[in-house]
């Protein structure tokens, strides 16, 4: 059997078991991020996550390192619709400085209008997937969108609502084949009798728990310090669905070139993050 026809037809135990899957590639190595999944970065407000999301651009754009992992190079279709054109581009002229931009496979788009939650939207990102499909027909294909709420017309709290968010990209994703990261809003800090912030993990995301039930991976960046070291982030990896747990990667901003420098002192778990992988 080898290739299936049709992956959505009928077929019995024994044809299934003559299925050789295709090799999925990973999109970013130790599980992190495979080919056609979907990944979530949130965090509360100035924690860093569109620097992070530039920087996993340009690393997947060029196949180099992003915060210590391996990455496959990759065509980047970077979604803004939060970040005025003029702010961006300030930037990206500090982070990307240095490298041929003719040469590097990112498209951009800034666009209010584009609500993926309406036939509208998802026509126009139909239409940019399109064009980008024709010019890279077989290359590995990233979308991110930056940010979720801007993406949406619905409330991002309905069910209902973020069903229609999440089978609108999953329906572009089967037509389109590109994998997904998502930059996203943490909700209102809950605190405790002693005034003390409560984790909740992956709860703590802005929105209906069908996003937690839908994503692959799931990232949070946290500032622990704001006011004694605003440029000390944690990314914490909450979720790594096909993969084994991950050590949250602590790292330095640096607020002159938009960039993370990796903290070595904090690095705990050298199978998370090989030496290899920190050259």
């Amino acid at each position: 059997m080898g290739k299936l026809d049709d992956p959505t037809r009928l077929m019995t135990v024994e044809e299934f078991m003559r299925y050789t899957p295709p090799n999925i590639p990973a999109v970013v190595d130790h599980g992190i991020l495979f080919s056609g999944t979907n990944m979530i970065i949130f965090g509360e407000p100035k924690t860093y996550k569109s620097t992070l999301m530039y920087e996993l651009a340009l690393s997947l754009a060029t196949g180099n390192h992003w915060v210590g992992f391996g990455t496959k190079k990759c065509i980047v279709f970077y979604v803004q619709a939060e970040m005025p054109l003029a702010v961006q581009r300030l930037r990206l002229d500090k982070s990307w400085i240095g490298h041929t931009f003719a040469d590097l496979g990112i498209y951009m788009k800034f666009d209010r209008a584009m609500k993926l939650d309406t036939m509208y939207g998802q026509n126009k990102l139909a239409h940019d997937l399109k064009h980008i499909r024709s010019v890279h027909p077989k290359e590995e294909l990233v979308v991110i969108l930056d940010p979720l709420f801007e993406l949406m017309m619905g409330r991002i709290s309905d069910e209902y609502e973020m069903r229609k968010f999440t089978s609108a990209v999953n329906a572009l994703q089967q037509e389109h084949q590109f994998t997904t990261i998502i930059v996203h809003h943490a909700r209102k800090t809950h605190l405790d009798d002693n005034n003390k912030k409560v984790k909740q993990g992956a709860q703590e995301m802005l929105g209906s728990v069908i996003l937690d039930a839908w994503l692959d991976t799931c990232g949070e960046t946290i500032v622990h310090d704001f006011e004694n070291d605003p440029t000390a982030v944690e990314l914490k990896f909450l979720r790594t669905r096909h993969g084994m747990p991950v050590s949250s990667v602590h790292m330095r901003i640096n607020v002159e070139t938009f960039r993370p420098v990796l903290d070595y002192n904090k690095i705990m778990d050298v199978d998370a993050l090989s030496i290899n992988d920190l050259s």
